[in-house]
């Protein structure tokens, strides 16, 4: 029951007796044979009851669920995204949203118990939450994906909340998992990393190409913020910009969200 200025919705719509055009309460009572009061809904009322769906059509819309198994061969954000992490931030959403909309139309709301009304609405998506047992099982053992940890995958819900709040292209995302569950299994199997044309990545070959220096500097921004390892900044260096290495286009992504983050937040 969602409180405003110290009234429930539900008191709220009984507060105003009635509506433009009232029905005689004679006529309905001598038709029925029982007492009835017409009431009108409250401006007030009516307003959050819209900004309440509204909050809860977001919340359907864009919560991620656990993975499931390949659609059409193709993986789900579910198979590396913390899904509890990125639902929660979900409902904050949602729920900051309502408040400013709210506040707008001279209605005050405590956001803790707005937060707590949209999980009990929405509760099959607040009961989602990780299972890495069976999300590697589904993902099986070839998956570089089932290489990822735990925190990679909290570093990668991160990244990925962060880029949508910034309103980026997140379609790199799918790209930066792979990405960084092959840096994992090529650690692990004591592999040292190689560029694409078979030379070993060095500082000095770093430094020879300016642009690729610029990427490295990049991804080394990224680590500091994001969590990211050396391992999986070396696989990024190895990005060829003249070439379709789709290593390039990720690290323009984490790039973009770099410099996207001195920027005001983009609006909803």
């Amino acid at each position: 029951m969602i409180i405003t200025n110290g009234v429930s919705v539900q008191s709220a719509t009984l507060r105003q007796s009635q509506t433009n055009e009232t029905v005689p309460q004679e006529a309905i009572a001598a038709s029925s044979g029982v007492s009835v009061t017409v009431t009108q809904i409250s401006p007030t009322a009516t307003k959050l009851a819209a900004l309440f769906d509204e909050a809860r059509q977001y919340i359907q819309k864009e919560h991620i669920e656990p993975f499931q198994g390949y659609e059409a061969g193709n993986i789900t954000k579910g198979a590396y995204l913390n899904v509890k992490k990125f639902n929660d931030y979900v409902f904050d959403k949602a729920a900051d949203t309502m408040i400013t909309q709210a506040t707008a139309a001279g209605i005050t709301l405590n956001k803790d118990d707005l937060v707590a009304q949209l999980k009990s609405t929405n509760s099959d998506v607040a009961s989602l939450n990780n299972d890495e047992t069976a999300r590697k099982t589904l993902l099986g053992d070839a998956s570089v994906l089932a290489e990822l940890s735990y925190s990679d995958m909290d570093n990668l819900t991160s990244i990925y909340i962060a880029a949508k709040e910034k309103g980026l292209d997140t379609s790199a995302m799918d790209g930066l998992a792979g990405e960084m569950g092959i840096s994992n299994k090529m650690h692990r199997m004591g592999v040292v990393y190689f560029s694409s044309n078979g030379s070993e990545i060095t500082d000095a070959a770093v430094n020879d190409t300016p642009n690729q220096q610029a990427r490295v500097n990049a991804a080394n921004n990224l680590s500091g913020k994001f969590g990211l390892s050396n391992f999986l900044i070396n696989t990024l260096m190895a990005a060829d910009l003249s070439g379709a290495d789709g290593r390039s286009s990720i690290i323009s992504f984490l790039k973009e969200l770099l410099m996207a983050d001195s920027q005001p937040l983009k609006s909803q």
